[in-house]
């Protein structure tokens, strides 16, 4: 329920109020924009979290609704501390310096930093290494928390592969393009996993060879992008119902049409390796 500018006005006064310790009514323009975006992110936070709460049916006031959107947030808080917790529970960064840097030295910043009481909707960090999916649009510890919850995801999917391959793959990107990998891990182990199971090598050890190309170039040889996409959403499909994780394949699959197209278009014009990485 969305609530007046005459009504949200008093929760800003008094967290201005908080904010000055009481010893100014005024506060500098962005300082006053800045409190009235965290009252609105508290609430639309328990709205969020209890669509049938009292407050989206408008039987709270804006005061009371922002008070529990605080707690709101707060138990997100914790939330995504455990989420944190398992991805550093058994963390690998397989070579990657940008997904350490991120997840090592960068999130333990947010937990120590963030501000939820005056600033909620601020998730400080820049989240530099990629999660395969992330929807930007959110803010605050909602982002953090979809964007930990998908690196956990990943991270549970890359324990189907040898460690030391998947090192390998990322060693080989950073030689290929004599810099940092910046991209996102698991998409690249997907893709040579798929070209695994093409070629009948052992998943687990998701490295290919030159001698592979033709035989996943025979593969798709002829197949209209449709049947490209069914195919390469098969073969994802295949690879990651090895895994109990709920909602993993799905995940993966959202990669179908995008990994189909990048496949049909290398095909087109002989660069297969521009798709998946060869030793």
């Amino acid at each position: 329920m969305t609530y007046t500018a005459e009504e949200v006005l008093p929760v800003v006064s008094y967290l201005i109020d908080k904010y000055t310790s009481k010893e100014s009514s005024s506060v500098p323009y962005e300082t006053a924009r800045s409190l009235m975006e965290a009252v609105i992110y508290c609430i639309e936070e328990l709205e969020h979290s209890s669509p049938n709460s009292l407050a989206a049916e408008h039987q709270l006031t804006a005061r009371a609704a922002y008070e529990a959107g605080y707690e709101a947030v707060i138990h997100k808080v914790w939330r995504t501390k455990e989420l944190y917790e398992k991805l550093m529970e058994n963390f690998f960064f397989y070579g990657c310096a940008n997904y350490r840097d991120t997840v090592q030295k960068g999130m333990p910043q947010f937990f120590l930093r963030y501000d939820a009481r005056f600033c909620p909707q601020d998730h400080l960090l820049t989240l530099d290494y990629p999660p395969l999916f992330l929807d930007y649009r959110q803010q605050g510890i909602d982002l953090v928390y979809e964007y930990l919850g998908n690196l956990l995801l990943e991270q549970k999917f890359l324990t189907l592969f040898s460690p030391e391959g998947t090192e390998h793959l990322v060693r080989q990107q950073e030689e290929r393009n004599r810099a940092p990998y910046m991209g996102n891990i698991s998409e690249l182990v997907l893709i040579n996993a798929i070209g695994c199971f093409l070629a009948d090598c052992p998943l687990y050890e998701p490295v290919l060879y030159e001698k592979h190309e033709e035989e996943i170039e025979r593969y798709f040889s002829g197949d209209l992008p449709k049947q490209v996409e069914r195919k390469t959403a098969g073969i994802i499909k295949i690879i990651t119902r090895g895994t109990d994780t709920p909602g993993m394949s799905r995940y993966f699959m959202q990669l179908s049409r995008d990994l189909a197209a990048r496949i049909e278009n290398s095909l087109a014009h002989g660069t297969l390796s521009s798709v998946f990485t060869f030793s």
